[in-house]
């Protein structure tokens, strides 16, 4: 869809829509998420870092793919326990 299309800022809306929908259940559900970290990751990692999202990512979504690895990486549900003995 080009930039010009008159469907272009709906679908912007729907993507982020999705995107929030995704984050909001990693942050209450990291355990249910687990399944789909891999997945997302390589989503996200393929639209922010690689040519393939030239063009086709918008501002906001870049955000929210980025917002995404973030929240994976940082979330204490999939850190490992310390042990202190």
């Amino acid at each position: 869809v080009g930039p010009e299309n008159t469907c272009r800022e709906k679908l912007e809306k729907t993507i982020i829509l999705y995107t929030k929908v995704l984050l909001d259940f990693l942050e209450y559900h990291p355990c249910a998420f687990i399944p789909l970290i891999q997945r997302s990751l390589e989503f996200a990692v393929s639209y922010v870092f690689t040519p393939a999202g030239e063009g086709v990512a918008f501002e906001r979504f870049i955000v929210q793919c980025m917002n995404l690895i973030k929240m994976i990486v940082k979330n204490e549900a999939y850190k490992p326990a310390k042990n202190i003995e």
